[in-house]
């Protein structure tokens, strides 16, 4: 028998949701447990759920303000699951910043899009 990967996406768009949904429900060995869209509702979610994976997480929540990568720094203070960013944005000092947040990759959603 696999590990299901256990997975969180903390994502604010409707329709990138909506696509996260369906490319982690084709896998065999990942599982979305739970999904928000925003800074505060991951939190609270973190808090709610154990054994988490990964945390999948937007860049930006609330327009162009960077929250994920405070969410993803709030994540690391509690919980040793792995954060993984999703963005557009290719920024070397964003991407910097959210490694210093604590992320283990930063996907762009470009890359996401391939996926079929």
């Amino acid at each position: 028998m696999k590990n299901i990967i256990r997975v969180v996406l903390i994502e604010d768009d409707p329709d990138w949701l909506s696509i996260m949904e369906n490319i982690i429900g084709k896998e065999e060995d990942m599982m979305l447990v739970g999904c928000a869209q925003t800074e505060e509702e991951g939190i609270t979610l973190s808090y709610a759920l154990s054994n988490i994976d990964i945390f999948l997480v937007d860049i930006n929540l609330s327009g162009a303000n960077l929250d994920g990568i405070y969410t993803a720094l709030e994540l690391k203070r509690s919980k040793t699951s792995k954060v993984i960013m999703l963005t557009s944005l290719s920024d070397e000092e964003v991407i910097q910043q959210a490694f210093t947040a604590g992320a283990t990759n930063y996907i762009f959603e470009k890359e996401c899009c391939s996926y079929t």
